[in-house]
C-alpha cells in the first residue's frame, strides 16, 4: 500500500452517487495515513485504528462508515482491476438481520410442507423470496445437486450454476420424491399445487418468531423477513473468511457495495474486527 494506491482509489470511487459518503471515506482515510504514515498503511494499522474509533465512539454508524472506507480501500489494493468496487450504503437496522447456523437448522426442522425445503434451498443459495419462486423443477438437477439461479433485480437478469450442499438439496429431494402434481415449479403450495404466493413469507416470519423468538432481539417488534436467509448466508460467508468479491460474485451483485449492506456490524470481519460472535468456519 502507498500514497499512489490511495490517490487512485479515491479516483475510482463513484463520486455523484454519494459525495457525502465519498467525503467521509476521505476523511477516514486521510486521518488513518495521518496517524500512520504511508509507509506503515497495512491491515494491522487499520485494524488498530479502527479499535480506537470503537473505543471513542462506540459501535455506531460513524464506525461503520470508518470499517467499510478502510475495508474498501484495502480490497481495491489487493485487487485494483476489479471494476465493481464502489462505495456502500450504508445502513443500521435494529431488526435481526442475521440468523445463527443453530437457529437455521431449528426453522427447517420445525418447518411444515414446502416451508422446510423453501427455506434450506433458498438460504443455501441466497435466494430472494422471488427467485426461489420463480425456480423451475429443471433448475435443480438432482443427480449432480447442481441449481441454476436466475438473479433477479438487475438490469439484465444474470444466470449462475451453483453447487448445492448435500445437507440442503437432500431436504429439496425428498419434497420432490413426494410431490404429485405436475407442476413445473420447484416450489409449491401445500393445499392448491400453486405456485408460492405471499402467504409462505408470513408462514416463514410466524415460524420464525414462534421458535426463535426473534421479537426478544429486535427493538421494533417487526415479524422477521424471508430477505433474512440472505443476509444471513452471505453474512456467514464473510465471518468464514470469503473476500467482499467472492460473495458479491455468489450473490449476483453488480457491486461490492450492495454486498457490504449485508454485513451486520456485528459481524463485519473484513479486517478481523467486532469479535462479538463465534464464527463457524465453513
Amino acid at each position: 500500500m502507498n500514497a499512489e494506491t490511495v490517490s487512485k482509489y479515491y479516483e475510482y470511487l463513484d463520486l455523484d452517487k454519494s459525495p457525502h459518503t465519498y467525503a467521509s471515506y476521505k476523511r477516514t482515510i486521510e486521518a488513518y495515513r495521518k496517524e500512520y504514515g504511508d509507509n506503515n498503511l497495512s491491515v494491522d494499522t487499520a485494524n488498530d485504528f479502527i479499535k480506537k474509533q470503537i473505543k471513542q465512539r462506540g459501535q455506531n454508524r460513524t464506525v461503520v462508515v470508518i470499517a467499510y472506507a478502510l475495508f474498501g480501500l484495502f480490497e481495491y489494493s489487493s485487487e485494483p482491476n476489479y471494476k465493481h468496487i464502489s462505495i456502500p450504503r450504508v445502513t443500521i437496522s435494529d431488526e435481526p438481520s442475521f440468523l445463527y447456523p443453530e437457529e437455521i437448522d431449528l426453522i427447517i426442522s420445525q418447518a411444515k410442507g414446502v416451508l422446510s425445503p423453501l427455506i434450506a434451498y433458498s438460504y443455501d443459495l441466497a435466494l430472494r423470496f422471488g427467485e426461489a419462486v420463480n425456480t423451475k423443477r429443471s433448475d435443480f438437477k438432482l443427480s449432480t445437486f447442481k441449481a441454476k439461479v436466475t438473479r433477479e433485480k438487475q438490469r439484465n437478469p444474470m444466470e449462475q450454476v451453483l453447487d448445492v450442499n448435500p445437507k440442503y438439496g437432500n431436504i429439496v429431494k425428498e419434497y420432490l420424491e413426494k410431490r404429485k402434481d405436475s407442476s413445473e415449479y420447484l416450489f409449491v403450495s401445500d393445499v392448491l399445487s400453486r405456485k408460492l404466493s405471499i402467504n409462505e413469507q408470513h408462514s416463514f416470519a410466524k415460524l420464525c418468531n414462534e421458535t426463535l423468538k426473534l421479537k426478544d432481539r429486535s427493538e421494533s417488534g417487526k415479524p422477521i423477513r424471508f430477505h433474512i436467509l440472505r443476509h444471513t448466508r452471505l453474512t456467514w460467508l464473510a465471518a468464514a473468511g470469503k473476500s467482499n468479491i467472492e460473495i458479491s460474485k455468489f450473490a449476483g451483485h453488480i457491486s461490492t457495495s450492495s454486498t457490504l449492506k449485508y454485513i451486520n456490524l456485528c459481524s463485519f470481519n473484513g479486517l478481523g474486527i467486532f469479535k462479538s460472535v463465534k464464527y463457524p468456519q465453513n
